[in-house]
């Protein structure tokens, strides 16, 4: 699940930290369910949704003790359907899916009123051939009102289309290929703005020492209109980066890593474009301290960071970012032990998370701060589900909430984090949380005080709150 998209707040002052909470549901079977996640919130009830092997799907509804209130069945016209973002009304929830019929690949939406019943089912977009799942990409304008499906055809065609969730009107639907650029492999990022404005990243000669290393962006507007933008990138290597666009200061901004030597990250970079004047861009390598901090690695001379990976790219209200990167590792071996069945060596992957690197940075391109939370998480088989984090947003806080143990009997931790970069780590109270281990990497904050996520185990989930007085 993605993330709502956030503004936070860098102009208001700190206060007390609030208690917190951390409570959950008896266990409800899964049976022969697929999946189940978190819908949100609408009055009093909490709404979970199950998602079943055939047509029929199901939702759970409970109280504020957490105690069901009822379940109710949702049918689908197909029996393999793709899930591909849920929404939330005032008063219903949208689920937005993908379907295969007769060579054909659909986009549709659901919508499901706060009693469990089916309200509409109605079709969004049509490609007139078979997508596979896999391939489909889509992007949400920040409020929420434009969806954004494409998918590439042979890196030299992409197929896309635009609808309006809020008029409930199809914006456009058209294949991109009489394009200035005729190969869709360079294509990076795309990004769908509230006005129905699509803007397509393109980077080039993304080698070191390459005077020509740029950027291409090309603004599509709803009306068909296009616009074409080069950004130079100086002699610098980007190793990943994220982009969105800041409504508020009507600008596009880029956060990411970048070497200039060698294969491992040296700093990070900043990058801001209003698409009217030239882009700003400032680099920031990591100092010494910095990365001994976040590696523990004491010896002399460090210079790069291995096994970063961004996670999150917040836009500040003044036109600067908050970047949010982690330390991630997986490791793939086949076991000594051989499988009963064929004699062969059994696969293993280890999963191992580690510190969260924060920085801020000014509108100027100046580094405002930077911080280093640090937790170790080590799993084995699981996909890394329970570990990272979850990112809980308030006006005053961020916070970082993760289970410090991947183990039933783990405790729960967060960080708290101001606007100047002050970080505070505690425990989280709560009852006994014997077979409990929330999967916070895809929980749902449901309000400014409340997030829920789901814990699995022996085919049995349970609905967790972490809730602030």
């Amino acid at each position: 699940m993605k993330l709502i998209p956030f503004i936070f707040s860098f102009f208001m002052s700190c206060s007390a930290l609030w208690a917190q909470q951390l409570t959950s549901s008896p266990a409800y079977s899964m049976g022969r369910d697929k999946d189940c996640f978190v819908l949100g919130q609408i009055d009093s009830l909490y709404y979970v949704y199950r998602e079943g092997v055939g047509k029929e799907h199901g939702i759970h509804s409970f109280r504020m003790n957490l105690e069901e209130e009822w379940e109710a069945t949702i049918s689908y016209k197909r029996s393999q359907v793709f899930f591909m973002e849920s929404l939330q009304q005032k008063d219903r929830f949208q689920l937005i899916y993908a379907m295969h019929f007769d060579g054909n690949t659909e986009i549709r939406m659901k919508e499901i009123g706060a009693e469990g019943q089916e309200l509409a089912d109605e079709a969004l977009l049509l490609f007139k051939y078979f997508v596979p799942y896999r391939d489909l990409r889509w992007e949400l304008s920040q409020d929420k009102s434009e969806l954004l499906v494409f998918h590439k055809v042979n890196n030299r065609e992409i197929e896309w289309g635009c609808y309006n969730l809020a008029d409930r009107q199809l914006r456009w639907e058209y294949s991109l290929k009489d394009f200035e650029i005729k190969n869709f492999k360079r294509l990076e990022h795309i990004v769908i703005c509230n006005s129905g404005q699509a803007l397509l990243l393109f980077e080039f000669h993304n080698r070191l020492r390459r005077e020509d290393h740029h950027f291409l962006l090309f603004s599509v507007s709803a009306q068909g209109e296009r616009k074409k933008h080069k950004i130079d990138f100086a002699q610098a290597k980007t190793d990943e980066y994220l982009v969105d666009y800041d409504e508020l200061n009507q600008q596009l901004l880029i956060g990411g890593l970048y070497y200039q030597s060698g294969n491992e990250v040296e700093g990070l970079f900043y990058l801001r474009y209003d698409m009217q004047e030239e882009a700003l861009l400032k680099f920031h390598p990591f100092p010494d301290t910095l990365i001994r901090s976040l590696t523990g690695q004491k010896r002399k001379n460090l210079r790069r960071v291995e096994y970063l990976r961004l996670r999150e790219l917040i836009p500040r209200r003044d036109g600067g970012i908050l970047l949010v990167a982690e330390r991630y590792r997986k490791y793939n071996y086949n076991n000594h032990r051989t499988s009963y069945q064929d004699h062969l060596p059994a696969q293993q992957t280890d999963y191992l998370y580690e510190n969260i690197l924060l920085s801020s940075i000014h509108p100027s391109g100046q580094l405002h701060w930077q911080e280093v939370l640090f937790k170790q998480q080590k799993s084995e088989n699981d996909e890394g589900r329970y570990s990272s984090f979850f990112l809980m947003k308030t006006a005053r806080h961020l916070r970082f909430i993760y289970n410090d143990e991947i183990r039933y009997l783990g405790r729960v931790y967060e960080y708290t984090v101001d606007a100047s970069g002050q970080a505070e780590r505690q425990r989280l109270f709560g009852e006994k949380r014997s077979g409990v281990l929330p999967e916070f990497q895809r929980a749902k904050q449901v309000s400014a005080k409340t997030t829920l996520a789901i814990s699995e185990r022996n085919n049995k989930f349970r609905l967790v709150r972490l809730s602030y007085d």
